[in-house]
């Protein structure tokens, strides 16, 4: 607001007169305010006589006139800007920065209502020119703000991509070590696999030809038919329904009661983890795989050789209960 009086007491107009303006076009501006002049172009001129006259004078007056036009200026040496009072070098001063200043013998002419109109169309113009340069400015910046805005837009969406990229990597990379870790995991398998079968088979080899022994053993009622005459130990492999297979080495006179006490000795412990100290072996039932024979309790004074047990054999053992 105080520019706008500025302006308008640069023009010649009063401050008084322009704060009037001002108030009176309701504060809408400096266009606003020119518009009220133009409406009221005596308002001013009478105000000013008027704030100079005496009390007992009339604003129209001759000596007015007179002293209005002996009334001196004064021209600032920087720009050549004409001011008409001491006030008006101080805002100007404070305004522009100017320190010279110089009084003019040319005497102070009230401007006429065609200087001031011509100064108001001036003034129109500017605003125009300057309201113009506020919209370029505007507009300009409207066009470097939407620049930014759409490079930013490709910065981001160039990170976006990137980061993408980088997450693909990312998961192509875990789910190859995935699958270098399963592949790696199924070969350790497979190796334990082989290796546990590898065992399973090295503890049952030596047993194989008993089996193959078995046979012609069994088929005869005879004691000495098919044994040799100087086998002296007898190695059994007897399985129970739980816990490894007990292995034990015999003389070949010892008879089967022999091997039942031994497997009642050793009877693993039942699924409930607890196991009596001894078996009874009446209760424990012997009996050969392959081939297919079950012991009874009239076979146990019989001898590991008379059985065909001879040099080895495998037994299963079951667990009769108890009457």
């Amino acid at each position: 607001m105080q520019s706008e009086i500025d302006q308008l007491v640069e023009m010649g107009w009063t401050k008084e007169f322009a704060e009037k303006a001002l108030n009176e076009s309701k504060h809408q501006g400096l266009q606003a305010a020119l518009e009220w002049i133009m409406d009221h172009p005596n308002t001013g001129d009478e105000e000013d006589q008027g704030a100079k006259c005496d009390p007992g004078e009339s604003p129209c007056q001759p000596s007015l006139n007179s002293s209005l036009q002996n009334r001196r200026v004064y021209i600032c040496d920087n720009c050549g800007k004409r001011l008409s009072s001491t006030e008006d070098i101080q805002m100007h001063s404070a305004r522009t920065g100017h320190s010279d200043f110089k009084e003019s013998d040319v005497p102070y002419v009230h401007p006429s209502a065609e200087e001031k109109q011509a100064e108001m169309l001036r003034l129109q113009e500017q605003i125009k020119l300057q309201k113009f340069r506020n919209e370029e400015a505007e507009r300009r910046k409207n066009i470097e703000d939407e620049k930014h805005r759409r490079q930013q837009g490709k910065v981001l969406l160039s990170a976006k991509a990137k980061f993408q990229e980088e997450e693909m990597k990312r998961n192509a990379e875990q789910l190859r070590k995935e699958r270098a870790e399963d592949k790696a995991y199924r070969e350790k398998l497979r190796a334990e696999i082989a290796r546990d079968r590898a065992n399973r088979v090295a503890h049952q080899s030596p047993l194989l030809p008993a089996l193959s022994t078995a046979v012609p053993q069994t088929l005869t009622t005879s004691p000495n038919s098919g044994t040799p005459s100087d086998v002296t130990e007898c190695r059994l492999q007897i399985r129970t329904p739980t816990g490894q297979p007990l292995k034990c080495t015999f003389q070949s006179s010892d008879n089967l009661e022999v091997v039942a006490q031994f497997v009642g000795r050793n009877w693993p412990a039942d699924s409930s983890g607890v196991s009596p100290t001894i078996v009874d072996c009446q209760e424990i039932t012997l009996q050969t795989a392959f081939p297919s024979r079950k012991f009874c309790v009239d076979d146990f004074p019989k001898t590991l050789k008379q059985l065909g047990l001879c040099p080895s054999a495998v037994l299963m053992a079951q667990r009769r209960s108890p009457p």
